[in-house]
């Protein structure tokens, strides 16, 4: 299925998914709970990046 639909648009990503299979969908097997924290994790990880892309962090200047 996923090759039918996007391998001819998408062929490293998707040669990719199916190289990984199985590391990647060992996050299927935690309970919902605990993919709803990694979800969120992530989510708050990449809001922090790009905070930190645009507003990068000025060294204060001692006097």
């Amino acid at each position: 299925m996923l090759d039918n639909k996007w391998n001819s648009k998408y062929a490293y990503a998707a040669k990719s998914w199916r190289d990984n299979w199985d590391a990647t969908t060992i996050f299927f097997d935690f309970p919902m709970e605990i993919g709803q924290i990694i979800y969120t994790t992530n989510l708050i990880e990449n809001l922090n990046g790009k905070i930190r892309k645009y507003n990068p962090s000025r060294m204060m200047k001692p006097r």
